[in-house]
């Protein structure tokens, strides 16, 4: 039997986004020197270390 990775992933997230989001997350990505799957990891580590408040920013990012 195959040994289990402690951080193992077993979910899959998928979205549809337009062109430009898809051009924003490369320029994110390639800017920070990641993928864009670790970008939006990090997003969720970047949101869960902020206070949590209703409704959106200006800007409608989470990070």
């Amino acid at each position: 039997m195959a040994k289990k990775k402690e951080d193992s992933k077993k979910f899959i997230i998928s979205c549809r986004v337009n062109d430009d989001e898809m051009d924003i997350l490369r320029q994110r990505a390639h800017q920070d020197g990641v993928s864009i799957t670790q970008l939006l990891r990090n997003c969720l580590n970047f949101a869960d270390s902020r206070p949590r408040r209703q409704g959106f920013c200006e800007t409608k990012q989470a990070c």
